[in-house]
Order: structure tokens, then C-alpha cells, then sequence
């Protein structure tokens, strides 16, 4: 009997009306200059709970996924009414009461500000997995720009997509090695039919993908055969470091040269090469 009383005063007390206004009454508090620092840290912890999209405990959890508004907000709210004095936890409520039915304008600008925000976070949680799903498609390689880059048309209509393959970093045409780079690409890929999986595209329109041709991997092929590097970032050796490495030590193609300079240093110390020229840009 008294359980069953306690659970209906408990229930009763915090309704989502009681409890929107026991919200907007922590919302004065955090505000107020006089108010204590515990209560009034609890309340901001409450608040940012409340207004997150994160449950604790997701809602799809049967019985349990209900616990954020019949026992962990209260429970929040009941802490910080707890730590307030009463008379100025007296006064935030007669605020809040004020504004019964509506938000103040502060919280409704929060409130908005917040909205904006998850919306931007869902934008940009949405297009990273796009990017992250690969497009896959078919087409002819119809022309070789230099060791990682090729043009592929995917029908006889339509226009060549240019394609940098992913993963590699082959020598600038106009660094030593460059020109038998791109031939070497030539060989393996021109007029040929592969497969592209593009992840995205780079600051200069071009797909970055992973190249096929049946089931080579011609990304690999080309690290394999000394033809160019693994792709770095930071402390990342990137994905073909074990092939480089196999490369290196074979002393296959461009690895043959000891002095042999990595094209990303090479652009930033000389730029990239100037169109049609075999020579850096400076």
C-alpha cells in the first residue's frame, strides 16, 4: 500500500508538465547570480542530459528504455531541488510559473541554437556515410594522366570521370621515375575495362577510388612493383606500407634509387608540375 502511494505521488509529481516546469526553474537557477554553485551545477548537468539527443538508456530497450523520464530526470531534478535553499528554489519556480505553457526567451534561443546544431551533426554524420559506402561502377580507362591518375568512361556516350586512385602516391610526371610511372600505369590499365569503388572526391574533382582490374587490386599491383608509395598521413604508412616495404627491399623500380624522394615532399619543396613541362612549377 504505501509503495503503491509513493509510486502514484512520484508519477503525479512528475508529469511532463510538472517536470517542463521543474526544468525551466533549474533553467533561472543556473542563471542567477546568488545561486549556489553545487545545486546549480547539478542543474546544468540535468539541463544538457534533458536536451540531449543521447539517451543512457535507448528507448527501444523494453521497460528499461523509459527509465530517462520516470526516473533518471527526476531523479536529477530531485538532486538539485535538494541542494537548493528552499526559498530561492521557491522563487525559480514562481518564475517559471510566469512563463507556464511557453519557454522564456533565453531557453527557447538555447533550445533553437541546440535544434541547429543536431540538425548540422545529422548533416554531416549523413554525407561522412555516403562517403564511407563506396559507389561502384565499370568503365574503360581511356586515358592515362600520370602514375595514380587515369580518366574512365563508363559507357561510349558518356564523359570520362577522372579517377586518382586511392591509396598510392606516384611520382610526379615531372620528378625522376615520373614518366615510367605513367607508363607503367599504361601497360597494366589503358583500354581496359575495370572496376571503380569511389569513396569520394578530392579539392580537384576527381573520384578518389580503388582500382580492379578482374580481381588485381591495381593500386596494390603498382606499390608492389615499385611503380610508386603506400599513401601516408601523419604517422599512417598507409594501406599498401606491407607491399612498399616488399618493394623496398626487392629493390624493385623507383625503390632501385636510394635517393628516390616522396612525391609529397618533392610538391612541397619544388610545387607541382607545370602542365605539358617536365619541370616543377619552381
Amino acid at each position: 500500500m504505501a509503495w503503491r502511494q509513493l509510486s502514484k505521488r512520484w508519477l503525479a509529481f512528475f508529469n511532463k508538465a510538472q517536470l517542463f516546469r521543474q526544468l525551466t526553474a533549474l533553467w533561472f537557477m543556473v542563471r542567477d547570480p546568488l545561486a549556489p554553485r553545487p545545486p546549480k551545477l547539478v542543474a546544468l548537468l540535468v539541463l544538457a542530459y534533458a536536451l540531449s539527443p543521447i539517451d543512457l538508456i535507448p528507448d527501444f530497450i523494453p521497460v528499461l528504455g523509459l527509465l530517462d523520464d520516470l526516473i533518471l530526470l527526476p531523479l536529477g531534478v530531485a538532486l538539485a531541488v535538494r541542494l537548493t535553499p528552499r526559498a530561492l528554489w521557491q522563487q525559480m519556480l514562481d518564475k517559471a510559473d510566469q512563463f507556464k505553457g511557453r519557454l522564456p526567451k533565453q531557453l527557447a534561443g538555447v533550445l533553437l541554437v541546440v535544434v541547429l546544431w543536431l540538425v548540422a551533426v545529422g548533416a554531416l554524420v549523413a554525407s561522412t556515410h555516403a562517403l564511407a559506402e563506396p559507389v561502384q561502377w565499370s568503365g574503360v580507362v581511356t586515358h592515362v594522366v600520370d602514375g595514380d591518375t587515369v580518366h574512365v568512361r563508363a559507357t561510349p556516350n558518356a564523359e570520362a570521370r577522372s579517377v586518382r586512385i586511392l591509396g598510392i602516391d606516384a611520382p610526379e610526371s615531372c620528378q625522376s621515375y615520373g614518366r615510367e610511372a605513367t607508363q607503367a600505369l599504361k601497360a597494366m590499365a589503358l583500354g581496359r575495362t575495370v572496376w571503380v569503388a569511389t569513396t569520394q572526391q578530392d579539392d580537384y574533382g576527381r573520384d578518389l577510388a580503388v582500382l580492379r582490374l578482374g580481381a588485381d587490386d591495381i593500386g596494390q599491383q603498382l606499390v608492389m612493383a615499385g611503380h610508386a608509395w603506400s599513401y601516408r598521413f601523419k604517422q599512417d604508412p598507409g594501406p599498401y606500407a606491407e607491399q612498399e616495404t616488399q618493394a623496398r627491399q626487392a629493390r624493385r623500380g623507383l625503390f632501385a634509387d636510394a635517393a628516390a624522394q616522396y612525391p609529397g615532399k618533392f610538391r612541397r619543396e619544388h610545387g607541382p608540375c607545370q602542365w605539358g613541362s617536365a619541370r616543377p612549377s619552381r
